[in-house]
């Protein structure tokens, strides 16, 4: 029989939640300041996905210091360390491919489909940024669907480079459907993602 722990845990911590203040408990649920970062050749898009107000527009062809206060500028008010920048990238760019697996593959699908994509794209291994999710989408018996989203390097890393004259690293490089939803997947390598402290899992 399954575990009532999980559920026992659950309960507690929000037995634990209600005895915040509700100030710090509303902090708590509400989760970090997301800002989404779109380019393209001539300007850089802050938009604060909460409320999708944009916060600026920065033109490429400004100084690199102009640029730089004005993203600053942007921020104003928002705590560095309760912040997190998704730089967005369109899916048209992008390679996406759904592919069955072994059931075995959704432990680590991620390194699993990494043995596979010189076959599976046009490219090399170390010429992509990938990640793999596990698809809802229906598998034969003994099989997974999984997700497979690769951006060639010569395209992502320019952009990169871009924010980085500027002071600006995203903590997460995600890609945009048609229909202008996320896909939810990050396709940074963990080396190249900053490290911010999570002060409400910490708290």
């Amino acid at each position: 029989s399954r575990s009532p722990l999980p559920g026992f845990l659950r309960w507690w911590g929000g037995e634990l939640a209600a005895l915040l203040p509700v100030r710090i408990r509303a902090w708590v649920q509400r989760g970090p300041d997301v800002l989404r970062l779109t380019m393209d050749a001539d300007a850089l898009l802050v938009k604060r996905a909460r409320t999708g107000d944009v916060l600026a527009a920065i033109p490429a062809e400004a100084p690199a210091e102009v640029q730089r206060a004005t993203f600053k500028s942007a921020c104003a008010g928002i705590d560095p360390d309760d912040r997190r920048l998704v730089l967005v990238v369109a899916g048209t760019s992008v390679l996406q491919r759904r592919l069955l697996m072994p059931l075995a593959a959704a432990a680590d699908p991620r390194k699993v489909v990494g043995y596979e994509l010189d076959r599976q794209t046009p490219f090399k291994p170390d010429q992509l940024y990938y990640n793999v999710r596990v698809s809802t989408a229906a598998a034969p018996a003994g099989q997974v669907a999984l997700d497979l989203y690769a951006a060639p390097r010569a395209e992502l890393d320019p952009m990169l480079e871009r924010l980085a004259a500027i002071g600006v690293h995203p903590d997460c490089v995600d890609v945009q459907a048609a229909d202008g939803a996320l896909a939810g997947v990050d396709l940074l390598p963990a080396g190249r993602r900053p490290h911010r402290p999570d002060k409400r899992r910490r708290f």
